[in-house]
C-alpha cells in the first residue's frame, strides 16, 4: 500500500499544478504533511485511522501550538485525506485507495455570518500598537521607534483596503504608486486570481513614507523576516494590550472593512469590488445586513412622538 509521503508526491501534488494553485498554498500543504509524518510516522494510507489523527492533535497540543495552527494543519490533512476516499457526488477526483476517508468535513446547512468588529475595538487596537513592548522590538530592519509604526500602518491598510493578510505580506514597493494614490495588487497574489487596483488614503500614505527604509528586504512593501510564530505572538500581545477578547484575527480587520462599508451605505457592487470577491452573492449574502441597523435607527414607530 502506498504511504502518505508517496501519495502527496505521486497522486495529489500534480492537482496542484493543473488546478494553478499559488506556491504558497502548495508549500502549506507540504508543511501539514511533513509535520504529520514527524510525529504519527509515514505509514500507509490504509492505517490513517481516526485514533492516529487524535494522537496528532494531542501532540501538537503538548507542544503547545496554537488553536487556530492546528485548526490549520488539520484542514489541510483532512483535505488530502478526503482524496483518498471512493468516487462520489462530493469526491469526483478521488483515487479510490480507501473505503472511506480517515475523517469527513462536517456538512455546513447553515450559513454563518462574520464576526461583527466594533469601531471602539480598532481603535483600541491601533492605539495598543505604540504601549505594547513586542511592537518595539520587531520588525528589527527598522529603528525601535519605527516599529509600532510599523504595526500601525498594517492596521490602518488592512481596514482601508479590504485586502487579505496574505496578499498584504506578498506586495512590493514597486505595486505601491505615491503619485495616483493607489496600490495595484497583482493577479498571482489575489484569491480570485484578478489584479485589483484600490486607492489609497492620504493617511496610510503617510505610515508607509514613515516605515520605507533606502534597503527594504526583497522589495517587500510590509517585509516580515521573522516567523509566523512572532508574527502571531506580536498581534495576540497587542490585542491583549487593548482588552479585546475574544481576540481579533488580521482577517477581522478585513470584516471590519466590508462591514464598516456597508454601514456607511455603499452598494453591493463597490462593496464586491472592496472585499474582491468573484460573486455579488458573496458581499451580498454575508455583510448587506447592515442596512438593516441603518433601517432600525431611522423607524418611526406608531405612538412615537415626532420632534419638529
Amino acid at each position: 500500500m502506498i504511504s502518505l509521503s508517496a501519495f502527496m508526491r505521486v497522486c495529489y501534488a500534480p492537482t496542484f499544478f493543473y488546478g494553478h494553485v499559488k506556491l504558497r498554498t502548495i508549500e502549506a500543504y507540504l508543511e501539514s504533511v511533513e509535520l504529520y509524518i514527524n510525529v504519527i510516522g509515514d505509514l500507509p494510507i490504509d492505517k490513517l485511522t481516526p485514533e492516529n489523527n487524535i494522537c496528532f492533535v494531542q501532540a501538537l497540543n503538548k507542544r503547545n501550538f496554537a488553536n487556530e495552527t492546528i485548526r490549520k494543519h488539520c484542514g489541510h490533512l483532512n483535505t488530502i485525506f478526503f482524496r483518498m476516499g471512493p468516487p462520489g457526488p462530493r469526491n469526483r477526483d478521488a483515487f479510490g485507495f480507501l473505503k472511506e476517508p480517515p475523517w469527513i468535513r462536517p456538512p455546513r446547512p447553515f450559513l454563518k455570518l462574520p464576526r461583527d468588529v466594533l469601531d471602539v475595538q480598532v481603535e483600541n487596537l491601533y492605539r495598543a500598537c505604540a504601549q505594547t513592548s513586542a511592537c518595539y522590538q520587531y520588525p528589527v530592519y527598522l529603528d525601535p521607534y519605527l516599529r509600532p509604526k510599523w504595526w500601525e500602518t498594517l492596521i490602518l491598510f488592512i481596514v482601508s483596503t479590504a485586502l487579505r493578510h496574505g496578499a498584504v505580506f506578498g506586495l512590493t514597493w514597486e505595486n505601491l504608486d505615491f503619485g495616483c494614490h493607489r496600490i495595484i495588487v497583482p493577479a498571482t497574489l489575489d484569491k480570485c486570481r484578478r489584479e485589483r487596483i484600490k486607492p489609497l488614503h492620504p493617511f496610510v500614505l503617510q505610515g508607509f513614507r514613515a516605515i520605507q527604509c533606502g534597503d527594504t528586504v526583497a522589495g517587500s512593501l510590509m517585509p516580515w523576516i521573522h516567523s509566523q510564530r512572532v508574527l502571531y505572538q506580536i498581534w495576540h500581545a497587542i490585542n491583549d494590550s487593548a482588552g479585546i477578547m475574544p481576540r481579533l484575527t488580521l482577517h477581522d480587520l478585513k470584516r471590519y472593512a466590508l462591514q464598516r462599508a456597508i454601514r456607511s451605505g455603499v452598494d453591493a457592487v463597490t462593496l464586491q469590488m472592496l472585499g474582491d470577491h468573484s460573486s455579488l452573492k458573496t458581499a451580498t449574502d454575508y455583510y448587506v445586513r447592515g442596512n438593516l441597523e441603518q433601517y432600525v435607527e431611522k423607524l418611526i414607530l406608531p405612538g412615537m412622538e415626532v420632534v419638529q
